[in-house]
């Protein structure tokens, strides 16, 4: 399981929207669709609050590994995300720790505007 932050800037000019994107692992040889419990536990390594999203993901049967995406709202600064997927009907687990840096409101970006 691999996680990647992708940040997009919000129309008003406020914090950028926080993207993880979660590899997770394949189903090869598996014939039918699978369901994933995944959650999000986000925490600022400075001051603030901490952040909790779940959700169930649908697998589909393949050998291609697939990518759940979550937006979170989190302000700028360093945090530290666990991310934790289980699988219900084997009862596995699989979680990574992913530590990232969400970018301030100020400065010079670049804006990806799609027609």
């Amino acid at each position: 399981m691999r996680v990647a932050t992708l940040f997009l800037d919000d129309q008003t000019g406020g914090e950028p929207t926080t993207t993880l994107a979660v590899e997770l692992p394949g189903s090869a040889g598996d014939t039918d669709e699978r369901r994933l419990t995944l959650l999000v536990e986000a925490h600022p390594l400075g001051e603030g609050e901490s952040l909790r999203d779940t959700a169930d993901v649908t697998i589909p049967p393949g050998d291609a590994a697939p990518v759940a995406t979550r937006e979170l709202n989190l302000h700028s600064g360093v945090w530290q995300a666990r991310v934790v997927v289980r699988d219900p009907r084997t009862e596995k687990l699989g979680s990574v720790l992913h530590t990232f840096e969400v970018p301030g409101s100020a400065g010079l970006r670049v804006r990806f505007v799609v027609e």
